[in-house]
């Protein structure tokens, strides 16, 4: 997100706990901070389904459909944001920002994934199985 962009944005938000995978994205000026915390995605998780929508995130994570993007915006969104409802994810996530949202859920998910294990060279490269014993 660029500081342009940030700067639109009108709401300020705690400063995030750098040890929690967070990605922020600007909606209507407005600021939303997404975490993929395991526990607030459990918690956002159990309140949505108190909220009478029968969700599970390990189906509706690994894979980006509309109905997706606003469960996992709505259970993401829930540690910086416990006002959002679902149903006021549902209406701000109209198409002209389910791109971003979905861009914002992209970008949190790939903070969670395991680095790549380094050469000695640093080129990142995966490094290769080791050889079957005999």
């Amino acid at each position: 997100m660029s500081e342009e962009t940030m700067k639109l944005a009108q709401r300020e938000l705690p400063v995030p706990d750098p040890t929690q995978p967070t990605a922020d994205v600007v909606i209507d000026g407005e600021i939303y901070r997404l975490c993929f915390d395991i526990m607030a995605l459990a918690e956002a998780e159990e309140a949505l389904i108190k909220q009478g929508h029968n969700i599970c995130l390990l189906v509706e994570l690994p894979r980006l459909t509309i109905r997706s993007v606003l469960i996992t915006f709505a259970a993401a969104v829930h540690k910086y944001h416990p006002e959002m409802t679902f149903e006021g994810v549902v209406k701000l996530l109209t198409p002209p920002h389910l791109t971003a949202a979905a861009n914002a859920i992209v970008a949190c998910w790939e903070k969670c994934r395991a680095p790549k294990e380094q050469k000695a060279d640093g080129s990142g490269e995966p490094l290769p199985n080791p050889p079957e014993p005999s």
